[in-house]
């Protein structure tokens, strides 16, 4: 009972340990409880018997309990006293050969084991790898536009804050002085932590890097698998509009005149760019859905777009190249 209460005390603070390391508490502790369930379903299908290693296994096995045994008799015996002729000869029980052979098995795999789990332990402690990964999935989000609202959020307190258009860039006054993605500069403000980016240094400096791998939920679709690029920074499914960030950002006065008339960012559906990257720009007068430097969706009648308010507009890919090509440029007013 003791040894049970000991256990059970050891798993509740390895689930506290790990879920504080996590943030996923509950998760964590199902997954200490019935994880190897779910890791048998997927790999039992996968697994193959090599029979002749077992054949090997099994023949070194009984090499072993038969020498071991015919060993550990002798010795027994050899051992027995000779002037006490009164006691019969020590006889040494094949149990506890098979006994000792298990007990040698079971520390050999258990240091094997040990050194597995120590050196998966540094991994996890020193890769620049995030400890958890989305799995996006459309079930538990009920409008379709809800990514580019949170981004029109974040988008619109960094303006009030601030009171100009975000940078995609470097800053015009050189304070700040990286590389960063006007994604980036929203970021605080979309309800995602920010923390370890160096704004001084660009955003693919090795010490950023680790930040830039991170998932950032507003800048996700469920519609798509692609999670991270060539380099392993983590992507965005929507790009801003090269025609609203370059040379510069419109002017506080035209954002706020234009308004649900402006195009800041929208969908794109392949080439996916790290959200990091401020070359992360498509150019909306291409057209939707019909070229790869435009934007774009998983279905072909049009995309999803942020404007200059917070709002979303669905446009289809019929529209009016002028209409577009209004919507796209700050300096037009949107027939």
């Amino acid at each position: 009972m003791r040894s049970f209460a000991f256990l059970l005390a050891v798993f509740i603070l390895l689930t506290i340990a790990l879920g504080y390391a996590t943030g996923l508490p509950g998760e964590t502790g199902a997954r200490l409880v019935t994880g190897w369930l779910a890791f048998l379903g997927r790999t039992l299908s996968r697994v193959t018997v090599n029979w002749s290693g077992v054949a090997t296994i099994a023949l070194c096995a009984a090499l072993l309990l038969v020498g071991g045994h015919r060993f550990a008799a002798w010795l027994a015996s050899a051992s027995a006293p000779d002037n006490d002729a009164s006691r019969p000869p020590r006889r040494w029980p094949l149990r506890r050969t098979a006994l000792l052979l298990a007990i040698v098995v079971l520390m050999f795999v258990a240091g094997i084991s040990f050194i597995g789990l120590v050196h998966q332990t540094a991994w996890l402690a020193t890769t620049p790898e995030p400890m958890t990964e989305y799995r996006l999935s459309r079930e538990f989000i009920a409008p379709p536009n809800f990514e580019l609202l949170q981004t029109g959020l974040g988008f619109n307190n960094w303006v009030d804050i601030y009171k100009r258009t975000p940078i995609n860039g470097r800053w015009p006054d050189g304070q700040q002085g990286g590389l960063h993605s006007w994604q980036t500069r929203i970021l605080p403000y979309t309800n995602t932590l920010a923390d370890n980016i160096d704004l001084k240094l660009d955003w693919d400096h090795p010490k950023n890097a680790p930040a830039f791998r991170r998932f950032v939920r507003p800048y996700l679709s469920p519609e798509f698998g692609v999670l991270r690029e060539s380099r392993g920074y983590a992507v965005s499914h929507y790009a801003g509009s090269v025609r609203f960030f370059e040379p510069q950002p419109p002017a506080l006065e035209a954002f706020k005149k234009r308004g649900q008339g402006m195009i800041v960012c929208g969908e794109v559906a392949h080439d996916f760019m790290a959200w990091g990257d401020p070359a992360n720009l498509r150019d909306p007068t291409l057209g939707i859905n019909r070229s790869t430097a435009g934007f774009c969706s998983a279905e072909a009648t049009g995309a999803l777009f942020l404007m200059a308010d917070g709002s979303t507009r669905f446009l289809s890919s019929n529209i009016d190249p002028r209409v577009l090509a209004a919507f796209a440029s700050p300096a037009r007013e949107t027939p």
